[in-house]
């Protein structure tokens, strides 16, 4: 009987129990506890390729003949099955975990050999009919690269470890914000009355701002006009000399009175604005104390990739800036038809916060100091 299964295999190749039970003219169960003999003895190699639930028997040196049952392969295997047959060799930690569990199972097709790698040991899978001396160089040729690519891994593993802990804190930082939601729900009424009020108070100093606007113009064209008086009047002085003192004393009144592009007080606010703006390399063009040591009003050139941008700048020595002085700050740029910066040495409040990143986004521009 092994002469007639051993005749039949060599002549057709691996081949299912029920087959051969179909040429041998007999049962299969018998078939196959006679195989099993073989097995075991080493006459024939039982695949663990399965036909449906049976595997395939075959002669040793007819494993590449085993490849005509490629198609009874899942997708997953067949996958892996073409991916090694190709490369020759894969690195197990290498490939995605489709591919390796597929590895795993097409252990007819892959022959998995563990290398010791710098004191670590690795996984490699081999094609079945690939020489083992055939194979060392391949493996020789991943594990270069591997240690090419293990500094890139190290420093990879530190970002994600960095990203993990970001998130956590992230993570802990949305818990806190969603305890204080039924707080902000509660204030969101109040919050929106106090915005109606903000907003004619914004209203109001804007039309206040622009009378003011307009009383400096004005006072402008009276000075202009009452300076070109006086010249005409020393041209043709020919008074007594208590007129030409009167003159001279109206004079020096109304050149006082002309508004001055800049100010020269000292004042220890401004001079910290100064030492930021000369820092960063911002040009002052004007500058005015609004309140001694707190409060000031600048106009500013602020380099840029596209050149030198002149902003209005109000700035502000105190602990909490709120919506309202963002608010005002944007007002006073819009008259001067200037985008506006805030700057300070104090935090934001919540609300002015909310509302730079709202409706006051890309509006006005909060650096603090």
């Amino acid at each position: 009987m092994d002469d007639k299964i051993l005749d039949i295999i060599r002549n057709k190749g691996p081949i299912l129990p029920s087959d051969l039970a179909k040429q041998l003219k007999t049962n299969t169960m018998f078939i196959g506890a006679h195989l099993s003999e073989m097995v075991s003895s080493k006459k024939l190699i039982v695949s663990h390729l399965k036909i449906g639930s049976s595997p395939l028997y075959y002669l040793p040196g007819q494993q590449s003949r085993l490849q005509v049952f490629y198609k009874h392969l899942n997708d997953k295997d067949r996958k892996a099955f073409d991916l090694l047959k190709e490369r020759k060799v894969l690195r197990d930690r290498s490939q995605q975990p489709i591919i390796r569990v597929a590895l795993r199972s097409i252990k007819d097709f892959a022959t998995p050999l563990n290398v010791n790698a710098g004191g670590e040991r690795e996984v490699f899978w081999k094609w079945y009919l690939l020489d083992d001396k055939e194979a060392e160089p391949l493996i020789r040729k991943y594990l270069e690269v591997g240690v090419q690519k293990q500094a890139a891994l190290v420093e990879d593993k530190k970002k994600l470890e960095e990203e993990r802990k970001k998130k956590e804190e992230e993570k802990a930082k949305i818990e806190s914000e969603k305890k204080e939601a039924e707080l902000l729900r509660q204030e969101r009424e109040e919050e929106k009355n106090k915005a109606a009020e903000l907003k004619k108070q914004i209203e109001a100093e804007k039309v206040k701002l622009e009378e003011e606007k307009r009383i400096l113009e004005e006072e402008k064209r009276k000075n202009e006009e009452d300076r070109k008086k006086i010249e005409e009047e020393k041209k043709n002085a020919v008074k007594k000399e208590t007129s030409k003192k009167d003159e001279q004393k109206t004079l020096k009144e109304e050149v006082k009175k002309e508004p001055t592009t800049k100010e020269t007080v000292s004042d220890s606010f401004l001079d910290e604005i100064k030492g930021y703006c000369s820092k960063n390399k911002i040009e002052i063009i004007e500058s005015k104390i609004i309140k001694k040591k707190t409060d000031l009003e600048l106009i500013i050139k602020v380099p840029s990739v596209v050149g030198e941008v002149t902003y209005f700048c109000k700035a502000r020595d105190k602990k909490r800036i709120s919506d309202g002085d963002l608010s005002s700050a944007l007002v006073k740029g819009q008259l001067k038809k200037l985008p506006a910066l805030f700057l300070s040495k104090g935090d934001l409040t919540k609300k002015a916060q909310q509302e730079l990143e709202g409706d006051l986004k890309n509006h006005i521009i909060f650096k603090k100091m």
